[in-house]
């Protein structure tokens, strides 16, 4: 458990190193997302949070979230689009 909330808090690190990397604040960032600063710094504090709401992070970095399910039998994306089929073939 002690290793998943690790993993957890990296993510928050990360988000955090993402936008410093691109040179925004938490201001900015708070301003592209119509929140408050502080609700910026509590999601990059935050170990766990809506795969929705890191979409929307990440898009107003200017960039897109992908997400890929490693399984026994190769690597699948994941299609964060509601138009999207989800039904197993």
């Amino acid at each position: 458990m002690a290793r998943l909330n690790k993993a957890a808090k990296q993510t928050g690190i990360n988000l955090k190193s993402l936008r410093r990397h691109l040179g925004l604040s938490q201001n900015d960032l708070a301003n592209r997302l119509q929140v408050s600063q502080p609700h910026i710094a509590q999601l990059e504090s935050q170990t766990d949070m809506h795969v929705q709401t890191l979409q929307r992070y990440i898009a107003a970095l200017g960039g897109s979230l992908l997400l890929a399910a490693q399984l026994p039998d190769g690597t699948h994306d994941i299609h964060l689009d509601s138009n999207t089929s989800t039904s197993a073939a």
